[in-house]
């Protein structure tokens, strides 16, 4: 798992960044992402790109994961500590 969790973990450094250009160039071309703004879901890396760039604008995320674990179907969970808060020093929406 060294490599995903390698992975897994500069991609979500990048997102705390908030590097689109690193988030999306880790994403595969075909990605289906939920659209946590508007509902549905984001199809394809430039349609993501715009979507984080959106994002960033109106909100500070910052994703830390706390756990990262092997399933048996080759997938892997991650557990985070997520944080939000709107942007431009704008109250705390999640933690």
């Amino acid at each position: 798992m060294g490599d995903r969790k390698a992975l897994l973990t500069r991609l979500y450094e990048a997102f705390n960044d908030k590097d689109v250009v690193t988030l999306v160039e880790g994403m595969h071309p075909a990605v289906s992402w939920p659209d946590l703004l508007e509902g549905g879901r984001i199809e394809g890396r430039a349609a993501l790109a715009d979507y984080w760039a959106r994002q960033f604008l109106l909100l500070t995320p910052e994703a830390t994961p706390v756990e990262m674990r092997e399933l048996s179907d080759d997938r892997v969970l991650v557990r985070l500590h997520y944080f939000v808060k709107a942007a431009e020093g704008g109250g705390v929406w999640a933690d």
